[in-house]
């Protein structure tokens, strides 16, 4: 069963009742508070899928026509929104069926219909709407959801940054769905790696340190902490040397990495910690160690870098007046120290790629998705502790005002892949784990009769390469996911991009153009190319791109050379033009060829004088084009 038509008596977008066309074996059509219909001759049952996929149909149209408004519309239809008089159109084989909540008249016999829709919307930028009925992917939604628990954390953590807790939930969002059994075709469509490990690797805050003496230049850490992280430097650079040159008979390279490895790990937290007190000069007094001077500032202090560290996490302290507190998280830093070094020893170096989980070159560690998510928790339960730092301790001492600075950013970075991410991949991940987050939770009971996915541009900062794919891959996901519910699923999407709208039959497209501050819907002139279009005629005809589809940088440009070459008296008013080879330079470099030719005729008839050195250049290239085809 597919919707076929909507009608909607009144609404802010347009000025008159509409019929909506999405695409089935009759063309509907409203006059007079009367709906007709004829049959669609172009009319391809399961044309996009032989059973899941009901129907595709693509909104596209002028920039700021309406897109996102008619879907939003749609959503509301859909939903039942109370007070909007409308009808949907259903075409079930030959049947029609009809959800009426309007007064308008139909030609044609009918079935009532009066099953509620399923519908899942999606959006991938921010634009502060409100929340739409049905399952909201939106991202303002996502957002909003992601925080839904903020206030329990901030109960046991004090303090959560929002940002941090975002960045966690996408990260294990994305992850989730990457080694789902779905996710890994997908990872392996757009050539992701497919081992389902994540590359974890970490980043070190650069601290200042004078260069010839090594000494660390302090200015806002508290003046009692600064001897003892001088040495705890100092003691983990020399320990990296000791392990690099002084390696025991039958210590493997590995196990001398995966030492070094920790090594670096543990610079990293004392760069993290300093660099976090670097930032404010709040306590810059006030710190101290609870134990006077400690025994291991000195030479015959022979506990490692390592433990040097938890004594200084244990002991440090900050007093004001009569009162005592530690601000530097003690026990997840420990938790999160562990919790690394016990995965570094666990890894595994590998030749075969598909398999390793340890490697050198990128200081990386590769986990199972159970365990990156534990190191990702454990991690943002960390730097939301370091970040009370800054925080206002006021109801412990009232003289205490703190101002807070730039906040730490992770250090731990996670990757669903061995490379980063680019934004398109991003974006492709952004797009399916959200949705397989949902059906994650869905169950048959969950589907209805008649489902719908919304996508809103879901193609955006896809690579072209991308577009090409991204009909068909929806396609297969949604595919995937409503054949195991048992049910089926139509599919309606916003784009301004032609790759996508070329693979969708014209009859499934609703072209919006603008006049007079409303919506305008192009039934009547509609163009009549779509499906496997050449894309620059897409772009002029069903997105409505005026005068020519080259830029308006070079547009104005080459208006200049034509003024330059027909009009002596503004030769020099166009300074950028100094001379007429400037011009040529640029006529040469404009890859129309029928614009490249034209110019360059009109030139040579105005300078004649450089025909002779433009008959030299163009045998040039003839010679180098006969010796690079081996004529």
């Amino acid at each position: 069963m597919i919707l076929s038509a909507i009608y909607i008596k009144e609404y802010y977008l347009f000025e008159e009742p509409q019929i909506i066309n999405l695409g089935g074996r009759f063309i509907y059509s409203l006059e007079n508070n009367f709906i007709s219909r004829k049959g669609n001759e172009n009319y391809i049952a399961n044309f996009y899928c032989e059973n899941v996929i009901s129907q595709v149909s693509a909104i596209v149209g002028r920039n700021g026509a309406g897109k996102s408004s008619l879907l939003n519309m749609l959503i509301e239809v859909l939903n039942n929104e109370y007070g909007l008089q409308s009808a949907l159109i259903f075409e079930k084989d030959n049947d029609v069926l009809i959800r009426n909540r309007s007064r308008v008249q139909f030609g044609f016999e009918f079935e009532t219909f009066s099953n509620n829709a399923i519908t899942l919307y999606y959006s991938p930028y921010l634009d502060f709407k409100s929340d739409r009925n049905g399952f909201d992917l939106s991202l303002d939604n996502t957002i909003e959801k992601d925080l839904e628990n903020i206030n329990d954390i901030r109960k046991g953590n004090e303090n959560v940054e929002p940002l941090q807790h975002l960045k966690m939930r996408n990260s294990i969002r994305q992850m989730d769905f990457t080694n789902s059994d779905i996710g890994g075709k997908f990872v392996e469509l757009f050539d992701l790696p497919a081992n389902h490990l994540n590359k974890i690797t970490f980043t070190r805050y650069m601290i200042d340190v004078d260069r010839e003496t090594d000494k660390i230049q302090f200015h806002n850490t508290p003046y009692g902490f600064r001897d003892e992280l001088q040495f705890i430097y100092e003691k983990i650079k020399k320990e990296a040397n000791e392990i690099n040159n002084n390696r025991p008979k039958g210590y493997s390279l590995v196990k001398l990495q995966k030492d070094l490895l920790k090594n670096y790990f543990l610079m990293d937290f004392i760069c993290l910690f300093i660099i976090q007190m670097e930032r404010s000069n709040d306590y810059l007094g006030e710190g101290f160690l609870k134990r006077e001077k400690r025994d291991f500032i000195k030479e015959n202090y022979n506990s490692s870098a390592f433990e040097a560290f938890y004594d200084f996490l244990d002991d440090h302290c900050y007093k004001m007046s009569s009162d005592e507190f530690t601000l530097l998280p003690i026990q997840e830093t420990k938790d999160l120290i562990e919790k690394v070094y016990s995965f570094i020893d666990a890894a595994e170096a590998v030749d075969d790629r598909d398999n390793k989980n340890f490697e050198w070159n990128y200081k990386a560690i590769y986990l199972e998705h159970n365990k990156a998510i534990e190191l990702l928790e454990l991690q943002n339960r960390f730097l939301n502790v370091v970040e009370e730092y800054y925080s206002n301790k006021t109801e412990k001492i009232d003289e205490l005002i703190n101002v807070r600075f730039s906040k730490i950013k992770d250090f731990i970075n996670f990757q669903p892949s061995e490379r980063n991410l680019s934004s398109g991949e991003n974006a492709m991940l952004n797009l399916f784990s959200r949705f397989h987050e949902v059906f994650k939770d869905f169950t048959k009971k969950t589907i209805d009769t008649v489902n719908f996915v919304l996508l809103d541009e879901a193609d955006l900062g896809f690579h072209p390469q991308w577009k090409k794919k991204y009909v068909s891959t929806i396609l297969e996901f949604f595919s995937m996911y409503f054949n195991d519910f048992n049910s089926n699923v139509q599919i309606i999407f916003t784009t301004h991009d032609p790759l996508t709208l070329s693979d969708i039959l014209n009859y499934n497209v609703v072209y919006l153009d603008k006049s007079n501050n409303q919506i305008v819907l192009n039934d009547e002139s509609r163009p009549i190319e779509s499906f496997g279009a050449n894309i620059n005629d897409l772009l002029a005809s069903s997105f409505f791109v005026n005068n020519g589809l080259i830029g308006d940088f070079a547009m104005n440009k080459i208006q200049n050379i034509i003024d330059y070459i027909n009009i002596k008296e503004k030769r020099s008013e166009i300074e950028w033009i100094s001379s007429p080879n400037i011009a040529l330079k640029v006529i040469n470099q404009i890859g129309e060829p029928y614009l490249n030719d034209k110019l360059n005729d009109m030139f040579m008839e105005a300078f004649p004088e450089y025909k002779d050195d433009e008959i030299k250049r163009l045998e040039e290239k003839l010679n180098q084009l006969k010796n690079d085809s081996n004529y």
